[in-house]
């Protein structure tokens, strides 16, 4: 189920800023997501053991984790980064400090 959601989401994310910058989007649009395929993919794996271990620690960990790379699937779609690039920026994001 996380592959679906790994690639239906970035798919969304990608038609959204198409849609806000020019006002249409189209299929071929979406088909510049398979080169970023293999980091979405990466991405959403190594996320999802991230907030996984979190969860088993302890609650408040899990959702720590979940909250703070909840933009890594932007910086991939939109700026072209590699997951890894992708998380750590998605940490940075943080505005509570």
């Amino acid at each position: 189920m996380w592959v679906v959601a790994a690639l239906f989401y970035p798919a969304i994310i990608l038609v959204a800023e198409k849609l806000r910058n020019d006002g249409k989007a189209n299929f071929s649009n979406l088909l510049s997501l398979q080169d970023l395929a293999p980091q979405l993919l990466m991405l959403c794996l190594v996320r999802s053991i991230f907030i996984t271990i979190g969860m088993f620690l302890f609650v408040l960990p899990g959702v720590y984790l979940a909250v703070i790379y909840m933009f890594a699937d932007f910086m991939v779609v939109l700026e072209g980064k590699k997951f890894w690039e992708a998380m750590e920026a998605s940490r940075g994001y943080r505005d509570w400090e």
